[in-house]
């Protein structure tokens, strides 16, 4: 879970995962994007493409690791 209550948007450092490519970050929910984005299917969630993640003034985003 990332939680940002601050009135900027911040950056989270993402823990790193292994280097076999078939593990990744994607987002699930992001409350900050506009519907339909802000929440999708586990297997359609995209995939977060740094080990940063950058989340807006008081919303919350979850991402889930990819096995």
């Amino acid at each position: 879970y990332i939680i940002n209550a601050y009135t900027e948007p911040l950056t989270f450092e993402l823990p790193h995962l292994t280097l076999d490519p078939k593990h990744a970050w994607k987002r699930w929910i992001d409350t900050n994007l506009p519907s339909p984005q802000d929440i999708c299917e586990w297997d359609e969630a995209p995939e977060v493409n740094d080990y940063v993640y950058t989340i807006n003034a008081y919303s919350v985003a979850i991402l889930i690791m990819k096995i």
